[in-house]
């Protein structure tokens, strides 16, 4: 898959948790190493897609959690 939209697919899986409520305000995101693994990419990918998410406002990244 090409990585350079994976990072979309990613961000919208994620977005589509916090309106479901399966993501809760305040919880965590899963570890990028897990992500890495879930949807087969490099750490790139997803840090990637948590900056955009970041840029939404749907998520507030805290430096090493």
């Amino acid at each position: 898959m090409d990585q350079s939209h994976l990072y979309q697919k990613i961000v919208e899986s994620i977005r589509d948790d916090i309106a479901s409520g399966n993501l809760k305000p305040g919880s965590s995101l899963p570890a990028m190493r897990k992500m890495t693994q879930i949807w087969g990419c490099t750490t790139g990918t997803i840090m990637r897609a948590y900056q955009e998410l970041a840029r939404q406002g749907l998520v507030v990244s805290h430096v090493g959690k």
